[in-house]
């Protein structure tokens, strides 16, 4: 049984707060991870080395649409790196957790 491990990044941990917050509260993800990080990339033609918070959000295969569409939404940024990862080795017990937070039905 796999789940899907999103990858994105926000300014503040304040933004992720909100992120992770609100999709869990809305069961699109069942939980989340955030941490410091830096990152240096150019945008608009720009070189930008700056201090980002990453983030690892977890969902159900089910529920990955909704998760790209509504963190879409949230996001902050223009130009959001939304990583979806389709996982195949995830401890059953943990996938069939993370498939029971994320399940609409329940």
């Amino acid at each position: 049984m796999g789940m899907i491990l999103i990858y994105t990044t926000v300014e503040t941990a304040q933004q992720a707060e909100h992120l992770a917050e609100t999709l869990i509260q809305e069961r699109l993800v069942a939980c989340a991870n955030s941490w410091p990080i830096q990152s240096m990339y150019k945008y608009k033609g720009k070189f930008i080395k700056s201090h980002e918070i990453g983030m690892y959000l977890k969902t159900s295969m089910e529920r990955h649409d909704a998760v790209h569409k509504r963190l879409t939404e949230l996001h902050p940024y223009e130009c959001p790196a939304i990583i979806m990862i389709n996982t195949e080795h995830v401890h059953p017990a943990f996938a069939r957790w993370v498939k029971e937070q994320t399940d609409v039905a329940t």
